[in-house]
């Protein structure tokens, strides 16, 4: 008789707020591929939300050519090519006083991460242009935001269009 395994050995376990976060397990991770979890996403709230206006066509491809990637090959791999092409980066959520708080009102945190309960941020871009990316010119350079919490799940958080979360301050 052929094994079938329970759901539970199927689905990877379900991130939960505020309970440590396992580097170890975050590291395996990064050797696999992901699936994408929207639980997270950032919907209703005009500065961060994907329906902004300004996200168009392209950069919707743009960003679903991006998750067939990271959903497809190995995220070390992807990190390693990444960087010049994708403008992907990872993201210091204990340095970045702006990222630090959009991060922790989407997810509803009274109080900031402690180190050994903070996922891993990353960011990538859809597009840049040379221009200045501002809202007074509509000219954007859309980064996505999203995490990993070491169970093969990608959570995607933020659209920032206008490059607010990658102040620093």
């Amino acid at each position: 008789m052929q094994y079938i395994p329970d759901f539970e050995e199927i689905v990877p376990p379900k991130y939960t707020i505020g309970l440590p976060i396992d580097n170890n397990a975050i590291a395996r991770d990064k050797e696999n591929s992901h699936v994408v979890s929207y639980e997270f996403i950032c919907v209703g709230d005009k500065q961060y939300d994907f329906g902004q206006k300004g996200f168009t066509d392209e950069d919707a491809y743009t960003y679903f050519t991006f998750m067939n990637r990271l959903s497809t090959d190995n995220f070390e791999s992807i990190y390693a090519t990444a960087e010049k092409d994708w403008h992907f980066h990872s993201t210091d959520y204990f340095k970045n006083k702006t990222f630090r708080e959009a991060v922790n009102k989407r997810l509803g945190l009274k109080k900031n991460f402690r180190p050994e309960e903070a996922p891993d941020f990353y960011h990538f871009g859809l597009n840049t242009t040379d221009e200045a990316t501002t809202k007074n010119h509509e000219t954007t350079s859309p980064r996505i935001f999203f995490f990993l919490a070491g169970n093969s799940v990608i959570y995607m958080l933020f659209c920032d269009m206008y490059h607010e979360l990658e102040s620093f301050g």
